[in-house]
């Protein structure tokens, strides 16, 4: 499970080599600027309590998409203006947060491609093997 990929288990030498994915932004990926933002909200907010990993940033990730959707929401807030905000939302990334372009559709079920991002323990770090690039399976979820 990608949630349960956190930092420290880079230390153990024992999992050097380890191989895993993430269906958001690798957790250590600088560079951008949605991942810059992420990485000084963690250092602004998560002090030394953060344990850094997978779960931590697609949460960041989840709630990228609630602001993106709602960025027009009415006051008071309705459920319709923040579906309405979703349904908007066409091939979006989050600014490359999400490893697959996101596209929801009123009255359909989300259709996406089944997209990751690589991680690889070495040298007692995560690394991107793909250098921060998306794989994706051409067999669409549905």
């Amino acid at each position: 499970m990608a949630g349960n990929i956190l930092d420290v288990l880079s230390k153990s030498p024992n999992l050097e080599g380890l191989i895993g994915n993430s269906n958001v932004a690798p957790f250590f990926q600088t560079g951008t600027p949605a991942t810059d933002e992420f990485q000084q909200a963690v250092r602004t907010y998560g002090g030394q309590k953060a344990e850094m990993g997978v779960g931590v940033i697609t949460g960041w990730a989840a709630g990228k998409l609630l602001e993106r959707a709602g960025a027009h929401l009415s006051e008071p807030p309705t459920t319709t203006d923040l579906l309405k905000g979703l349904w908007a939302l066409k091939n979006d990334t989050l600014g490359g947060l999400s490893s697959q372009p996101l596209t929801f559709a009123e009255g359909q079920p989300p259709v996406g491609l089944s997209c990751w991002y690589a991680l690889r323990v070495e040298n007692g770090t995560w690394t991107s093997p793909d250098h921060f690039s998306a794989n994706c399976d051409s067999t669409h979820i549905d």
